[in-house]
């Protein structure tokens, strides 16, 4: 073979080994709009406004995305789907504070860090507190007269959610979270037991009654909420 003849077969191999590498070379990601996250997975100290803002997407929509009712309460591991076609994420749509005319208002107003799931809990509700209703007009809440200092027990067995020392005129309010959707809120309390996140049994003392808030003698505010509606109390509580 002649020294042109080499060099001419050397040529032709490398090029025919370039084709091949060319053809069969493996394609580099590129990032579309498919590739964007429709889940995201809620962490210790996340609220959904929090969230939302990250995301970039208003936070009702985020809300209803996920079925989430005021005042959107998230668990810690919890799923969370993100809705497409969303507005952007507007600071200043967040600072719009309701009106506090129940003490469970105030929990609207307020970015509640995500908690742990509730633990199973029974049916139904446990008295708060002994003591003489002093309001029966209102079926939606309850007030007792009670003594002062007396315990305040959890009437399920539930999650701390909220514990705020000035609402409005119900003064220290501590909210629980219960299995199902459920929600109970104990207000004019003197003192709080617990704090947001400990997990509470049915019948725990929680706080102790008292007149914080606008009240001219020591008693027990308190509310049950489903899915952020207040229940009927008439008939709710067990024997």
């Amino acid at each position: 073979m002649t020294r042109t003849t080499s060099l001419f077969s050397v040529l032709l191999l490398s090029l025919l080994l370039a084709g091949c590498e060319t053809s069969y070379r493996i394609p580099q990601p590129t990032n579309t709009a498919n590739d964007a996250p429709k889940q995201v997975f809620v962490t210790r100290g996340d609220t959904l406004n929090t969230l939302a803002a990250q995301l970039d997407i208003a936070t009702p929509w985020l809300a209803r995305a996920n079925n989430l009712p005021p005042p959107y309460i998230i668990h810690l591991g919890q799923e969370l789907t993100i809705p497409t076609g969303a507005p952007p994420y507007d600071d200043q749509a967040q600072n719009q504070p309701r009106k506090i005319l129940y003490p469970s208002d105030a929990l609207a107003n307020t970015e509640l860090i995500a908690i742990m799931s509730p633990p199973p809990a029974r049916r139904d509700f446990l008295l708060p507190v002994r003591g003489n209703v002093i309001e029966t007009q209102q079926t939606d809440h309850r007030i007792w007269a009670v003594g002062r200092s007396a315990p305040v027990r959890a009437a399920k067995t539930g999650v701390v959610l909220f514990n705020q020392a000035q609402v409005g005129d119900f003064g220290r309010v501590v909210a629980l979270y219960h299995e199902g959707g459920f929600m109970t809120v104990y207000g004019h309390l003197r003192a709080s037991l617990v704090k947001p996140g400990d997990i509470v049994s049915r019948g725990q003392i929680i706080a102790r009654a008292g007149q914080s808030g606008k009240a001219d003698d020591p008693r027990l505010y308190f509310e049950a909420l489903k899915d952020g509606v207040r229940l009927d109390q008439r008939g709710l509580f067990s024997p």
